[in-house]
């Protein structure tokens, strides 16, 4: 049996809707990626799940080295989650050299996760 034309409708509009999200956050991923500025995406035990060209050249770990590490082993300090505003750390690229970079954090929640 077919599906009444309300049905359709209804499908139809939440095809719609799913390809904007999936084209929103295709867009959002590329512009994070694209960013100059190094971006880093963690959670609450600091395992990396986002890492921008901009950290790539930063810190010197390819993006598959840094995904699912632990922030420390990338940028080689601790920081404090709970810091809002920008403070500034000498941290250790992979290739040894010892570079100042400031670090601000924000708090986000995604899919009710704590991400930093």
């Amino acid at each position: 049996t077919e599906a009444p034309s309300s049905s359709k409708t209804l499908i139809a509009d939440l095809q719609q809707q799913l390809l904007t999200m999936e084209r929103l956050a295709e867009r959002n991923g590329q512009v994070l990626n694209e960013a100059l500025d190094a971006v880093i995406q963690f959670d609450t035990s600091t395992k990396i799940h986002f890492y921008n060209k901009a950290a790539v050249l930063m810190f010197g770990y390819s993006r598959d080295e840094s995904m699912g590490q632990q922030l420390k082993k990338i940028i080689g300090v601790d920081v404090d989650v709970e810091q809002r505003s920008a403070k500034e750390f000498e941290v250790t690229k992979k290739d040894g050299l010892k570079i100042w970079v400031s670090i601000s954090i924000a708090k986000i929640q995604v899919g009710g996760e704590v991400q930093y």
